[in-house]
């Protein structure tokens, strides 16, 4: 499976997931139109393992939404976790997948890196202005008579603005 093309690999991994996952002899008899001997249980193999990879995918986009949805957040602790955990699963995939680093387009990752890293520091950023206009915006209301301290402190409390 390994000299297939890119397209025609992406060709089949359609195919694979339009079959359900099912029916490689229809499927090893494709490639071999293409001009790929590869045999119905090599097929499989690689079927079995794509389906594999597309469910731990599905799963970690699961969790990673649901981590999302239960603990809100604003100081940017959760992009960090979820940018070290992409980094690992991104090098278990690499070995998983047996890409060789030769054949890795070294600018695009570093490029989907770097726009990780900066929409983690953006989210920081616009964090950090938010908790302080909330602060300034309490303070305002305490001058205005409109709050006490006591209730702005409180306030700023609770909501995570001190």
């Amino acid at each position: 499976m390994d000299s297939l093309p890119e397209n025609v690999r992406v060709e089949l991994n359609a195919k694979i997931k339009e079959n359900g996952f099912g029916g490689y002899k229809a499927l090893s008899d494709w490639l071999v139109s293409q001009g790929f001997e590869i045999k119905k249980t090599t097929v499989a193999k690689y079927g079995k393992a794509f389906k594999d990879r597309l469910e731990r995918l599905r799963d970690a986009t699961q969790q990673a939404k649901f981590l999302a949805d239960e603990f809100p957040d604003d100081d940017g602790s959760m992009n960090d976790a979820l940018l070290r955990d992409y980094q690992a699963k991104l090098f278990t995939a690499m070995q998983d997948l047996q890409i060789d680093a030769k054949n890795l387009d070294v600018n695009k990752l570093g490029k989907i890196i770097g726009d990780l890293s900066r929409a983690s520091v953006s989210q920081k950023k616009f964090a950090k202005e938010f908790r302080a206009d909330m602060r300034a915006r309490a303070q305002a209301g305490v001058e205005n008579g409109d709050w006490e301290q006591e209730a702005a402190e409180q306030a700023s409390r609770i909501m995570g603005f001190e």
